[in-house]
């Protein structure tokens, strides 16, 4: 069985990057998409194991997203992981208590990030 393959929605580039060296630090595979516009392209082109979702994207925020996401690709209600730099909003609280899924607030230390992780694999 080959790597679990992760889309990482990230517009910031240095923070993406890292996430994806650490993804695959810890035996995953990592693309980023820098737009949710990227994002929906990417799904459509290649499959993906699991979603890390930056929440404050330039074209679309991130609970329209990931109801553009789930409309397109049911599997994926509830198995996102969504991040930000702010406390989540009551739209992710909602999500989070109704369909599940996994908030990591940011800034993140590397043991946070592999604890994220471990819950995915």
């Amino acid at each position: 069985m080959g790597n679990k393959k992760v889309l990482v929605i990230e517009d910031e580039k240095s923070l993406a990057d890292i996430m994806v060296n650490m993804l695959q630090v810890f035996g995953f595979s990592g693309e980023i998409a820098p737009t949710g516009h990227d994002a929906l392209d990417r799904m459509s082109e290649e499959s993906f194991d699991h979603i890390i979702l930056d929440l404050s994207l330039p074209d679309i925020t991130g609970d329209k997203l990931y109801r553009k996401i789930c409309e397109k690709y049911p599997e994926f209600k509830g198995r996102i992981v969504f991040t930000s730099g702010y406390e989540a909003p009551d739209e992710i609280e909602e999500i989070l208590d109704t369909d599940g899924g996994l908030f990591l607030p940011k800034p993140f230390s590397v043991d946070k990030f592999q604890e994220i992780l471990n819950k995915l694999s």
